[in-house]
C-alpha cells in the first residue's frame, strides 16, 4: 500500500491512511486507458496503412513488369532487323509465330513451321538442358535467359545462334515463350580464324617449354 494524508471535507480532521496499490492502479488506468487505446488504434492504423502500401507497391511492380513484357513483345513483332523472332507454346513448345527474318533464314513457311517445336529447331539442346533454362522463367525468378546453340534449317544444315528467351503473359493469362535469335556465324568464324592464327605461336611456346 501507499501511506498518504487525507483531509476530510466535512470535518476539521486529517487522517493518515493507507491506500492499496491495486486501488491506485485502478484509478490510474481509469484516467489513462483512453489515451492508451487511442495510441493503440493509431499504431494499428499505421501498420494497416503500411501493409496496404506494400501490397499496392507489389501489385504496381507486377503491373509494371507485365507492361514492360508487353512492350518487348510488341517491339519484337515489329522488329525489322536481321534477328529472328519466334514464339512457342509453353506447354507443347510448338511454334506459334515467326517473323520474316526467321522464315527466310530457316527456309520454312509459316504453316510448315507451326508443326515444329523448339527442340526440332534446336536439337542440340536436349529436353533436360532446355527445361533447366526455362525453369527460372516459369518460376518468375528471371525475366530472360540467354544461351548459345545450333539451329537447324529445313534443308538439314545448321548454324550457330545466340538466343534470348523470355516468358510473356497476356492480359487473359495466356503464356508464350518468345525467342529472339541472333545468327552468330560471323562471330564464330572470326573466333576460329583467330584461333588458327594463334595456333603456330602456341605450338612454338609449347615446344619451348
Amino acid at each position: 500500500g501507499l501511506l498518504v494524508l487525507r483531509s476530510l471535507q466535512q470535518y476539521p480532521l486529517t487522517l493518515f491512511v493507507e491506500i492499496p496499490i491495486a486501488e491506485i492502479r485502478a484509478a490510474w488506468w481509469h484516467d489513462m486507458h483512453a489515451p492508451y487505446l487511442l495510441m493503440a488504434l493509431v499504431l494499428a492504423g499505421t501498420l494497416a496503412f503500411f501493409g496496404l502500401s506494400l501490397q499496392h507497391r507489389r501489385i504496381w511492380t507486377q503491373a509494371q513488369r507485365c507492361e514492360e513484357m508487353r512492350r518487348n513483345y510488341e517491339e519484337a513483332l515489329q522488329d525489322r532487323s536481321q534477328n529472328e523472332i519466334l514464339m512457342f507454346d509453353t506447354a507443347t513448345l510448338q511454334s506459334t509465330y515467326a517473323n520474316d527474318a526467321a522464315l527466310e533464314n530457316l527456309g520454312y513457311t509459316l504453316q510448315q513451321l507451326s508443326g515444329k517445336n523448339l527442340l526440332d529447331l534446336q536439337p542440340q539442346l536436349g529436353i533436360e538442358a532446355l527445361g533447366a533454362l526455362m525453369e527460372p522463367l516459369r518460376r518468375g525468378e528471371q525475366e530472360s535467359v540467354k544461351y548459345q546453340t545450333m539451329q537447324t534449317r529445313v534443308n538439314g544444315s545448321s548454324y550457330p545462334v545466340e538466343v534470348g528467351l523470355q516468358l510473356l503473359t497476356a492480359e487473359d493469362g495466356d503464356e508464350k515463350f518468345l525467342a529472339i535469335v541472333n545468327d552468330i556465324s560471323a562471330l564464330k568464324q572470326a573466333e576460329e580464324n583467330i584461333r588458327k592464327l594463334n595456333a603456330p605461336a602456341e605450338r612454338r611456346a609449347a615446344r619451348g617449354k
